[in-house]
């Protein structure tokens, strides 16, 4: 479905979903001739565990251009 309603070729679909695939963003399921990819069953909570240990790192003023980043030690429980 990518393929046809994006202007991504099939190749191109096929390595960024296998990527995809390795890294646990997504899962798929042989149904026939097709394969089906879904959101990987524990990426939701993987994807808020990032949030929330990023959260105050980055400061938006509201009304303004400007991004105050703070500097703090990286968690080493990040990618674990």
């Amino acid at each position: 479905d990518f393929v046809e309603c994006c202007t991504v070729s099939k190749p191109t679909t096929s390595h960024h979903l296998k990527v995809l695939r390795e890294a646990g963003v997504v899962a798929s399921e042989r149904q026939g001739t097709n394969i089906v990819y879904s959101l990987a069953p524990d990426f939701e909570a993987r994807w808020l565990s990032i949030g929330a240990q990023l959260q105050g790192l980055v400061t938006l003023s509201a009304g303004s251009d400007s991004v105050t980043v703070r500097q703090t030690p990286a968690p080493s429980t990040i990618g674990a």
